[in-house]
């Protein structure tokens, strides 16, 4: 039976073209290549100089005082030792509530606390595990928030925290839910 040949290319024609392209890539690549390594051969060594102008004006030069040797310090912020010192944890006896032989009113007796309180539930390092607590005190009915606060600038650590209290019942009605649900926690006082 005939062949069709007119169509038809032969197998070095194909490897050829094949070839031809992978030459042309690696040409590209290595030009690119050297082309970088001297535009950053060039920048190090003061060569040339990239996206300055040059306006006429000399340059300012940077003169030092050989007198002064002060080294130069990190700034120092106060709130990182300011904040933690704001809290105080509170004793059991501060904050309970004085047993009451009758009631003479009608109405439930709100009893103002002195300063505004707080009841840290936990402390983790892992802020996962600091927002799965806080979703299962949602489930309680207590909002909680999360302060992240970092020790000494090197260990990081997220507070479980209800509050603020500002009365005696709202803060013994939180600490009692919470004991129904085998939860600690600790009552700071927030200082003024």
């Amino acid at each position: 039976m005939p062949r069709d040949y007119k169509n038809s290319r032969s197998n070095a024609q194909r490897k050829s073209g094949s070839r031809s392209q992978v030459r042309v890539f690696l040409t590209g690549f290595v030009a690119g290549i050297a082309l970088t390594a001297a535009v950053f051969a060039a920048e190090r060594f003061n060569l040339i100089a990239f996206g300055s102008q040059d306006s006429g004006r000399p340059t300012p030069r940077v003169v030092f005082d050989q007198g002064s040797t002060q080294e130069t310090e990190k700034p120092h912020f106060e709130f990182y030792t300011m904040l933690p010192e704001m809290e105080v944890a509170v004793k059991e006896e501060e904050f309970q509530l004085p047993a009451v032989a009758v009631q003479t009113t009608s109405e439930p007796a709100v009893e103002p606390l002195k300063g505004v309180y707080l009841l840290q539930v936990g402390s983790f390092r892992r802020h996962e595990d600091a927002d799965a607590l806080k979703a299962s005190l949602a489930l309680l009915g207590l909002e909680a928030a999360i302060q992240t606060v970092s020790i000494n600038g090197k260990e990081t650590w997220h507070r479980v925290r209800l509050g603020p209290f500002t009365e005696r019942d709202a803060l013994n009605n939180a600490r009692d839910r919470l004991a129904e649900h085998d939860l600690e926690a600790m009552v700071l006082k927030k200082r003024p």
